[in-house]
């Protein structure tokens, strides 16, 4: 046993004890550990370092149950089973902690719930241990479970152990359901012509005039049967928005000052005005465009 794990497994999860607050930072990647009664609020920071699934287990009473993880700052791949996969911000990953499965990157942070399986009736079922299954932020339902996690992230250093407990089943319930709708839906986004849209608005996210008729026109479909297919993407128009978003982020991320002028990239991505696109951005990030664009790297 390393002494990490020596010294998570001192943190009491006993209701008369229900969080406590340590930090790891001189031993790994963890960081501000919050343990509660049934859960582990993680800060995790990655700067070079792995990160493997498992040595989350002992966060838990029970070493079992999954963790859900969302990136706030930088980019970081997921390795499993031969497979790497990229977690982009605002993504949520939902791992077993029992499965094979590595975080890496560098000057990334990731914001963690680990999840014991005494809340195994609130649990999405399903999960396999060779993969990790990928929310993707450009869905418009992970989109509001990204703004209720934040908040209750903010809970758990704000409120007490009894008090964050009984707001988590809401959230774990929002998971459920949009797990499920991910579920439902998958194989569907391998449809050839569905490639071919999501590659056509890729490929034009910085033409002010890409909209839904300009992707029917260009591939010759009708817009009955553009919506069609692009449902499992939560619908063309809120696709378009989200891709222009994520690749705003990644600009302001990358490009920092040198990007130009805030209301300049939100006419270029198609936003009739910087306020609206403040708006937008802030509700799909949690931050400003100019908030994440001044951060310190």
């Amino acid at each position: 046993m390393t002494q990490l794990d020596q010294e998570i497994m001192q943190t009491e999860h006993s209701a008369s004890n229900p969080m406590q607050k340590k930090d790891f930072s001189a031993h790994t990647s963890l960081h501000q550990v919050h343990c509660f009664q049934n859960f582990a609020a993680v800060t995790l920071n990655l700067d070079g370092q792995d990160f493997h699934v498992r040595q989350a287990q002992p966060l838990v009473s029970s070493g079992r149950g999954l963790i859900l993880a969302t990136l706030r700052r930088g980019e970081t791949t997921i390795l499993s089973a031969g497979q790497i996969e990229t977690l982009k911000p605002a993504d949520f990953a939902i791992i077993p902690l029992g499965a094979d499965v590595t975080f890496r990157g560098a000057d990334c942070e990731l914001d963690c719930l680990v999840i014991d399986e005494q809340l195994k009736p609130l649990l999405p079922t399903g999960l396999s241990d060779e993969a990790p299954i990928i929310l993707s932020a450009l869905l418009p339902a992970t989109s509001l479970l990204y703004q209720q996690f934040i908040c209750f992230r903010a809970y758990t250093n704000l409120m007490q152990g009894e008090d964050v407990e009984e707001l988590l089943p809401p959230l774990l319930m929002m998971l459920n359901t949009i797990f499920k709708r991910y579920a439902g839906n998958k194989g569907t986004t391998g449809d050839s012509q569905l490639d071919k849209v999501c590659t056509f608005i890729s490929q034009n996210l910085l033409d002010p005039d890409l909209d839904p008729d300009m992707v029917a026109k260009h591939l010759g479909l009708s817009r009955a049967r553009l919506y069609r297919l692009a449902e499992p993407l939560g619908g063309i128009g809120k696709y378009i928005r989200a891709k222009r978003l994520q690749l705003a982020h990644e600009k302001l991320r990358h490009g920092g000052k040198g990007v130009g002028s805030i209301s300049n990239l939100a006419f270029d991505l198609g936003f009739g005005t910087e306020t609206a696109f403040r708006r937008a951005f802030k509700e799909a990030f949690g931050m400003t465009p100019s908030e994440l664009r001044n951060l310190k790297r």
